[in-house]
C-alpha cells in the first residue's frame, strides 16, 4: 500500500476524533418557565400559583405570582327542626335546611319517616263529638255517615272547620245546608234563602263565626261584619285579646285594657302586670293602677298585710299573686277560698299544675277544662301531657284538643 495513503488515513481519524471531543465541550442553552400547583380556593374567591422563568442569555431567575377566580367548594351543614306528629298516612316529617346554602341535597338527613298513627279520638265515646273529630282528623266527611241521627250537623262541623263549602251541599236540611254556606262564605245572602223565621239563627251563626275568626287571628276587621250591635262591641273589644305568654314583651301592653271593660279583661290586666312585677320590671308600685298598688307592695315588700286586709275575690286575687310571686302555693292557704286562689293560679297564670291541687272535683274540673280552653282559643303551646284524663268526663277535652292540632295547626299540644 502506498505510503503516504497510510499517512492520510490516520491523519483523518486523528482529525474526526478531535472534533468530536469539541462539540462534547460545548453546553446548549434554553430559556424554561415552570409552574406550581394552584391553591386552595380561599374565602375570597380566588388562588394563586407560582411561575418561575429562567433566561438563558441573561442567565437569571424570576419568580411571579399569578391568580385567577375560583368557586370555593360549598359543605353542606344541615340542621333539622322537630319531628311532626305521626300524621294518617303513618307518616312524619321535619324540616332541614343547608346553612350554607349549598343548592345540594349531599348528606342531607332523612326529612320523612314512617311511624305508627294513633287516632286521638279513640278514646272518645260520645256518637256525634266521635263522627265530628273522625271526620276533622282524617279530613273525611263519610265519617259523618256513620251516625243514625245529627248527620247534617256533623257535616255543617266538618264543612265549616274545613272551609270546604262543597260539603255543605250534603247536608239535607235546607237550613243547615244554606247556614253552611253562610258560615264558610261569611256571606248572610245565604240566610236570606231561608224562611223568614230561621234567617235570625243563621245570622248569628254567621256573626259567631266572624267572633271567632277575629279572636283567633287577632284581626279586627272580622269585628266589622257582624250584625248584631252587642256581639260587635263584645268583638271589638275581646278581638285585641293578649293571652299571658305575651305580656312577656313590655309592661305598657298592661294598659291596653281599662278597669272598666269586661271581667275577661279585668283579670287579664291583672295578670300582666303581676307578671312584670315577678319578673322586676316594676320599680315602684305607685306607678301602677290603683286596683294594683296593693297587691304590688305585697309582693315588692314581702308584706302579707296588704292582702290581709282584703276581703272575698280580691283576697283570693292578692294571695294567688303573692303565690305565683314566690312560687309557693302555700299562700292560697289563707285566702277567703283557697281553691278558687288556686284556680287562679292554674287558669290566669297558665299553670295547670296547681289545678290538679285543687280539693273540690267539680273546681278542679273547671280549672282544667278553663286551661284547656284557654291554651286551644289562644294557640298557647300546652304541656305535652294528656290532662284530659283527670277530667271527670273527658270527651269535650279530648275534641277540643283535636282541633287545637287537626284545625288551629298547633301541634306543640299533643
Amino acid at each position: 500500500m502506498n505510503k503516504w495513503l497510510i499517512a492520510a488515513i490516520i491523519i483523518a481519524l486523528f482529525v474526526s476524533g478531535c472534533t468530536s471531543d469539541t462539540s462534547n465541550d460545548e453546553e446548549t442553552c434554553s430559556d424554561t418557565i415552570t409552574y406550581s400547583n394552584w391553591t386552595e380556593c380561599n374565602n375570597s374567591g380566588m388562588q394563586s400559583r407560582i411561575q418561575t422563568s429562567y433566561n438563558c442569555t441573561a442567565n437569571s431567575t424570576s419568580v411571579l405570582s399569578e391568580f385567577q377566580n375560583c368557586t370555593t367548594p360549598c359543605v353542606t351543614d344541615w340542621v333539622c327542626g322537630e319531628w311532626s306528629g305521626c300524621n294518617t298516612n303513618s307518616n312524619q316529617t321535619r324540616y332541614c335546611y343547608d346553612k350554607k346554602f349549598c343548592s345540594t341535597n349531599v348528606n342531607k338527613p332523612i326529612d320523612s319517616k314512617t311511624c305508627t298513627f294513633v287516632n286521638p279520638c279513640t278514646n272518645i265515646t260520645a256518637g256525634i263529638l266521635l263522627s265530628k273529630c273522625d271526620s276533622l282528623v282524617y279530613n273525611d266527611v263519610s265519617y259523618c255517615n256513620s251516625l243514625s241521627s245529627r248527620v247534617d250537623e256533623c257535616i255543617s262541623y266538618y264543612a265549616v272547620t274545613r272551609n270546604n263549602l262543597t260539603a255543605c251541599d250534603l247536608a239535607e236540611d235546607s237550613f243547615i245546608r244554606n247556614s253552611c254556606k253562610a258560615e264558610v262564605l261569611l256571606d248572610t245572602d245565604y240566610c236570606d234563602i231561608l224562611v223568614p223565621a230561621n234567617r235570625s239563627n243563621c245570622y248569628d251563626l254567621v256573626d259567631t263565626r266572624l267572633y271567632e275568626l277575629a279572636l283567633l287571628n287577632k284581626v279586627i276587621s272580622y269585628c266589622t261584619d257582624i250584625i248584631d250591635n252587642s256581639t260587635r262591641e263584645n268583638c271589638m273589644d275581646s278581638s285585641n285579646y293578649i293571652s299571658y305568654t305575651t305580656f312577656k314583651t313590655s309592661l305598657s301592653e298592661c294598659s291596653d285594657y281599662t278597669y272598666n271593660q269586661n271581667i275577661v279583661s279585668y283579670q287579664t290586666i291583672r295578670a300582666c302586670y303581676v307578671y312584670h312585677i315577678t319578673n322586676s320590671n316594676v320599680a315602684n308600685c305607685s306607678t301602677l293602677p290603683s286596683f294594683m298598688v296593693d297587691d304590688c307592695n305585697a309582693m315588692l315588700l314581702n308584706n302579707l298585710t296588704y292582702c290581709y286586709d282584703k276581703t272575698g275575690v280580691s283576697r283570693d286575687w292578692c294571695l294567688a299573686n303573692m303565690a305565683y310571686y314566690v312560687g309557693d302555693t302555700n299562700y292560697c292557704r289563707d285566702a277567703a277560698s283557697e281553691d278558687n286562689c288556686l284556680y287562679t293560679l292554674g287558669y290566669w297564670f297558665n299553670e295547670v299544675d296547681y289545678c290538679l291541687k285543687i280539693s273540690d272535683a267539680s273546681k278542679k274540673n273547671s280549672c282544667i277544662t278553663s286551661y284547656v280552653t284557654f291554651c286551644q282559643s289562644n294557640f298557647n303551646n300546652c304541656y305535652p301531657y294528656n290532662y284530659c284524663n283527670l277530667l271527670t268526663s273527658d270527651d269535650d277535652c279530648v275534641f277540643n284538643r283535636v282541633e287545637n292540632i287537626y284545625y288551629y295547626g298547633n301541634e306543640g299540644w299533643n
